[in-house]
């Protein structure tokens, strides 16, 4: 009789030990992977092709690692001009690419002036 109390007991130390690991596993991923993540922010400086911003939104998943409050990247790539601090962006980031303030912006557009 004791062995058929193991076996629900085995099959539960089973479940969670593969649980925990898939959700280890989907952190390391998302982490790692460089997937493309939306933001919001206002620029506060242009010097040359680098821009400073304060992040107003971040859509970066509970296990993406977030944007720093306030971030700096080149946009030497992205065609857009004129830029000036009080400007309103949304642009997209690589969630592996964060060092600091310092991220790799893919893509980004001017919201408002």
């Amino acid at each position: 009789m004791k062995n058929g109390k193991r076996k629900p007991l085995l099959w539960t130390l089973v479940g969670v030990v593969c649980a925990a690991a898939l959700a280890l596993t989907a952190f390391l991923i998302t982490d790692r992977a460089g997937g493309e993540i939306g933001f919001d922010a206002v620029i506060i400086s242009v010097e040359g092709d680098w821009i400073t911003a304060d992040v107003t939104d971040d859509g970066a998943s509970l296990l993406s690692k977030k944007l720093p409050d306030v971030i700096m990247f080149d946009a030497s790539d992205s065609g857009v001009t004129g830029l000036r601090p009080g400007d309103h962006i949304h642009g997209d980031y690589l969630s592996g690419t964060i060092e600091g303030s310092r991220v790799r912006v893919v893509g980004f557009a001017e919201v408002s002036h």
